[in-house]
């Protein structure tokens, strides 16, 4: 099977003070770390690489550290924009283990040429952290992070940002497990939870 030829970079490196201050990436889903199970998903991609400012023993990809660090998930997408190699970038969040292969295809139907960020919405919600974005963007990141501007709205504000309602079978792909809450959810089957 042919190789997307785009990048795909695994944002870690979050405080995840919600979660005890569990890296988030570590977290497991049926015995299986989230790390590993979204970097099968992305393995089709040309690049992989993961944004962390801390080592990831074992693995045999770049890890990109932040050029800007403890400025948020803003300055792992800067870092990925400045050391891809590639035109597009798909960006994972690691607390998003329910991504999959289908679900990315899907979004790579969806991308327009001018399009400088793809951004996926469920129910109103964007999710910024698990899109794509187009390397010709890497100035404005530079320039409003100098700014000392980290919020990623601003930055989709100031592009060409195509927002993208996700259908139903994939809603679940973009589920943020940010609590213990969230992660105790996870793993109970779906026939069990009741109706939302």
């Amino acid at each position: 099977m042919d190789k997307i030829p785009m990048t795909a970079v695994l944002l870690c490196g979050g405080q995840s003070s919600r979660m005890g201050y569990v890296p988030k990436e570590t977290l497991t889903l049926h015995g299986i770390s989230f790390e590993t199970l979204l970097l099968h998903q992305l393995d089709r991609f040309v690049q992989v690489a993961i944004s962390d400012n801390k080592p990831h023993p074992g693995l045999d990809i770049p890890v990109w550290a932040d050029l800007f660090p403890h400025c948020g998930p803003l300055s792992g997408i800067h870092a990925a924009l400045v050391h891809m190699t590639t035109p597009y970038l798909m960006v994972a969040a690691c607390d998003t283990p329910l991504l999959t292969q289908d679900c990315i295809k899907w979004l790579l139907t969806s991308l327009c040429p001018e399009d400088d960020a793809l951004i996926p919405m469920t129910n109103g919600k964007s999710h910024p952290t698990c899109g794509f974005y187009h390397k010709r963007i890497l100035p404005i990141v530079q320039a409003q992070l100098s700014a000392g501007d980290y919020r990623l709205r601003s930055l989709l504000n100031q592009i060409h940002t195509h927002y993208i309602p996700v259908p139903e079978p994939y809603i679940s792909c973009f589920t943020n497990v940010n609590t213990p809450q969230a992660l105790e959810q996870l793993h109970i089957p779906p026939s069990a939870q009741g109706p939302d």
